[in-house]
């Protein structure tokens, strides 16, 4: 009718968003690139269009995705007409099945949870075609109605309250009522202080105005240039994190519901310094290295690996020496394995045309050696050099590692140089398998849930312990999952003996699997999935992030891991 807007997204051109056609009432394009809405509303400032930009779709959510949403929603507030957006979409569309793999709507059996997960089955496991196989996969929460990780970064991205300050440490910040037609009456805000390695944080209530719509007002934290608060910052990385939360209950949440929340860093981490050597390593007739003290014993293999490490008291740390890791696998995004079979048809060409992971299963990065160059002892310090290698024999690079040992703990750094042969990689790092004793974690950073560079606005700093059950999720179809960012510590625990250290200067991710990367890529349903003997411990120094490019643009530049020095190191000792 004349009374309601009209809105058409075939009406205009991606490339273009031109003013002055007039045929629909909203510009509404689909998966434009943020660079793009950003033009268009620059465009705004010396044009009489006024009319606003909403999205159709963007953000696609299949798999581990929604990368770069809270780039799309700092664009959002920042501009002068573009008004939002439409994820794509809320549920993804799985057809449970029983343990004979039929859909229980049919007969009404149970639905089979197997170790994966709930069995979801999607186009093409009835004999169907044509399919598009698991596209229907793409919801922000799961067939039953379990949020996905993502939702954490919706809430963040998408919060009605916003706090800011130029000078955090000042104790001076800028609090902005964006909701359209509440006031902060029903509004609770808290403030928490705390810092790695303090058990006791800091915490109080901050009384609240009114505040009309778009509105805002200062608030001012004495305590935090007090003496003693200051104090603490200087012995380790302090940070303030406000929440808004519901004072009495609505008809969509009950009371406490968390609203809003911000998070700022007070004071930076102090740096570690490698030691002078205290204890040094002999030499054994195989080549290898070992040591022991009265706190641990640890071998460095005569490939020049850290092949064996056990703290006094606690069982080996290790089941496989710890060495380079290049490849995760892929998610949705990086490229469509359950497409793999239809590579070449004309009609899926979309579906595999520049998607990331091609060069990487060209170069078999899971399966990427070193190769001895140099190891040698030079003032107790033991220093090493190795060339990495594809399984083709194509050289990625050099692998650098430098290990100092003290009485209780032992220093490790490595520097790992990529050159050009590979334009870009899932990840760059260290990996190693651990025992299954050792089968839950403490890290400070950024949590609870899986966290990624493009993706972690959702995710607060924090001390937070998990099981490697717990460290799992369970998307449909098995990919990379479960990292998390951001990290000063990571605590390993071995179930009854104690737990290993590793405490760095430099922030770095990681990630513990109870699949291997191999049980992953092959398997197409979480539910087949099997759990290895062993449990794998993943160190990333970069990751790329997840982006949203099965149906959308890809990773953004920034988030990208390119060739160049990609640097680790690590104080280990016991968390005794």
């Amino acid at each position: 009718g004349a009374n309601r807007p009209e809105w058409g997204q075939g009406s205009h051109t991606l490339d273009s968003l031109k003013r002055g056609k007039f045929a629909t009432d909203i510009i509404a394009p689909m998966y434009p690139p943020i660079s793009l809405i950003e033009a268009w509303d620059h465009s705004t400032e010396a044009n009489e269009d006024g009319r606003p930009l909403i999205m159709c779709e963007y953000s696609h959510a299949m798999g581990n995705s929604n990368g770069s949403l809270g780039d799309y929603w700092r664009t959002i507030r920042s501009s002068r007409g573009i008004q939002g957006g439409f994820i794509w979409d809320w549920v993804e569309q799985g057809i449970a099945v029983d343990e004979q793999g039929k859909p229980v709507g049919l007969n009404h059996a149970a639905v089979s949870t197997k170790e994966g997960g709930n069995a979801w089955r999607y186009g093409g496991d009835f004999g169907d075609k044509p399919t598009d196989f698991d596209f229907c996969l793409n919801g922000l929460v799961l067939p039953d109605r379990r949020p996905k990780p993502a939702m954490a970064e919706c809430l963040k991205a998408q919060q009605p309250i916003h706090i800011k300050s130029e000078h955090p440490a000042s104790g001076r910040f800028l609090l902005t009522n964006a909701m359209d037609f509440s006031t902060l009456e029903n509004l609770v805000l808290r403030y928490v202080i705390f810092s790695e390695g303090e058990a006791d944080s800091l915490e109080g209530e901050i009384a609240l105005p009114l505040l009309e719509s778009g509105a805002s007002t200062e608030i001012v934290l004495p305590l935090i240039v007090q003496p003693e608060l200051q104090l603490m910052m200087c012995q380790a990385q302090t940070f303030i994190r406000f929440e808004s939360s519901l004072k009495e209950a609505t008809p969509w949440a009950e009371a406490g519901h968390l609203v809003a929340w911000d998070e700022f860093s007070l004071s930076s981490a102090p740096k570690q310094a490698f030691p002078i050597p205290q204890a040094y390593l002999e030499k054994q007739k195989d080549g290898s290295y070992h040591l022991e003290t009265e706190a641990y014993e640890a071998t460095i293999t005569a490939d020049g690996l850290l092949g064996s490490l056990k703290f006094v008291g606690q069982r080996e740390l290790l089941a496989s020496p710890l060495t380079i890791s290049l490849m995760r696998c892929p998610t949705e995004n990086d490229g469509l394995k359950t497409l793999q079979a239809n590579k070449g048809r004309p009609e899926y060409a979309f579906y595999h045309e520049n998607k990331a992971f091609g060069p990487w299963l060209e170069h078999q990065l899971d399966a990427v050696a070193l190769k001895l160059v140099d190891l040698h002892l030079e003032e107790g310090q033991l220093c090493s050099e190795h060339r990495i290698l594809t399984p083709a024999n194509v050289e990625l690079g050099s692998f650098r590692q430098h290990w100092v040992f003290s009485s209780d703990k032992l220093y490790y750094s490595v520097n790992i140089i990529l050159n050009d042969q590979v334009k870009e990689y899932p990840r760059v790092g260290l990996k190693c398998d651990l025992d299954k004793t050792w089968s839950s974690c403490r890290w400070f950073g950024l949590g609870p849930g899986e966290n990624y560079p493009d993706r972690k606005d959702g995710s607060a700093m924090g001390d937070y312990y998990a099981h490697v059950d717990e460290l799992y999720e369970p998307y449909i179809v098995p990919q990379d999952h479960g990292e998390r960012t951001q990290l000063r510590r990571l605590d390993l625990f071995d179930g009854d003996t104690g737990g290993v250290r590793l405490r760095s200067s430099d922030l770095f991710s990681f990630a513990l699997h109870k699949y291997s990367l191999q049980e992953l890529w092959e398997k197409l349903h979480a539910d087949q999935l099997v759990a290895d003997s062993v449990n794998h411990l993943y160190l990333d120094a970069a990751v790329r992030g997840v982006g949203t490019a099965t149906c959308g643009p890809d990773t953004l530049e920034r988030y990208r891991v390119r060739s160049g020095v990609h640097r680790l190191s690590f104080t280990i000792s016991s968390s005794h």
